[in-house]
Parts: structure tokens; sequence; C-alpha cells
């Protein structure tokens, strides 16, 4: 039985007849490379290859002339007029009818190949390969940059307390927290020598208005002893 290719739409890889019987075209076939230019196509038999009168051979997607293959195990017979792609390897030989185009060669090992004004043409074959998508690269994420925050800086406060008796005093420190200049307050009251004298005092002020607030007390208890001492 004769497997005939008309109206065939075929990708690469090897093709015969039912054991490997003789193969025919008697109409238009399609071999289609699906984007893959080293694509190859081999049909084989063990018996004849013939093509009718006008038959052509397409080629899509890629696929070369170069990559198709006609393997035949007797002759092969091309018909008038017809569009034949790839190369024919006969085992005896090949008759070519007249007006015949084939993109490719026939090779007879054993028998003549006979050509009645017929064109040959030589395939150009690109055997690179189809590149792949490039890969995407995510690229890392800047580490976030870290914030250093001011550090409050303690701040030490002398408070003086004067007691009953006018010649002691107490000192207590106290301590906070100040993000601002350092200040100096004075807070004073008219209340009578028993009320509690306190001043707030910062820094290397609070030694000098120490000694001068001790000097005060001492010349008041001087005037009010020399006072005294007249009235009686």
């Amino acid at each position: 039985t004769t497997a005939d290719l008309v109206n065939l739409n075929l990708q690469g890889g090897v093709y015969a007849g039912p054991n490997k019987s003789p193969l025919s075209l008697s109409g238009p076939l399609t071999l289609d490379g699906a984007g893959d230019p080293t694509s190859v196509f081999i049909f084989q038999t063990g018996s004849t290859l013939i093509t009718a009168t006008n038959s052509t051979i397409n080629l899509i997607n890629g696929a070369q002339a170069c990559n198709v293959f006609w393997q035949v195990g007797s002759s092969a017979t091309l018909g008038s007029g017809s569009d034949f792609t790839g190369n024919i390897l006969a085992l005896h030989s090949i008759t070519v009818a007249s007006g015949v185009t084939v993109s490719g060669r026939a090779l007879a090992q054993n028998g003549a190949v006979t050509l009645d004004t017929d064109i040959f043409v030589e395939p150009s074959c690109n055997l690179t390969a189809p590149t792949s998508a490039p890969t995407a690269t995510v690229l890392p994420t800047a580490a976030p940059t870290p914030t250093t925050l001011p550090v409050e800086r303690p701040t030490s406060t002398t408070v003086l307390q004067e007691t009953a008796n006018p010649a002691t005093f107490v000192t207590t420190t106290e301590t906070s927290i100040d993000t601002s200049t350092s200040t100096t307050t004075e807070t004073s009251s008219d209340t009578p020598a028993t009320a509690p004298l306190v001043l707030a005092l910062t820094g290397r002020a609070s030694h000098a208005l120490l000694v001068v607030a001790l000097s005060a007390i001492g010349l008041g208890l001087a005037l009010v002893g020399l006072g005294r001492r007249r009235m009686n």
C-alpha cells in the first residue's frame, strides 16, 4: 500500500509508510519547524518515491530545506512542474521530469540521475539554535540606613534649703533629663527667715552662687550680733 503525504502538516521527525511501503505525494505537503531552525525531517521507504504533477512541499516556522532528507530503497520520480524540497538519497535511479524546481540535491548510488530542463537550488542553512528568553535578575533591595537618635544628657540641679538654724543649710542633688541649653534659675521669697530658701543652681554657677550666699548670710549674722551688743 502506498502512503500518500498529501495535505499533511508535519513537524521534525522520522516518517515512513507501513513496513516502509512506497511513498507518494499527490498535492501539497507542509513541513513545520515550530520555531526551531535545527528541526530535521527524514522520510524513509524501502521501495519508490513518486510525486505528482504540480505537487508542492512548503516550509514554515523555521524549517529548512537542508534539514529534509528522503531515503529511497529503489528509485525516485518527480512529476513535471512540481516544487520539491529536500535531499534525495536513492539506492538505484532518480528521474526528474521537465520544469521541476528542486531545493536540495538528487543523489543516486547505483543508477543514473535523469534531468529535463529543471532547476536545482542549493538551500542556505542556518544551524543556529533558537536562544532562550533571558532570565530576569532580581536586584537586592538596599538595607535601610540606621537612624541615630540624639542622646539626652542628664543635668544635675543643686537645691539649698534653709533649716530652723539660720547658719545651717541642707544640700541635696536632683537629676533630670535636659535636651536644651543649660540654664540657671534662682527663686527668692519675701517670707520671714524661717521660711525655706530654695536656689536652683546648675553647673559651675552653683559653686560661685553658693559662696556668695554663704558670705551674705555670714555678714548678716555679724550685723545682727553687733546690733544686739549696742542694745545691751
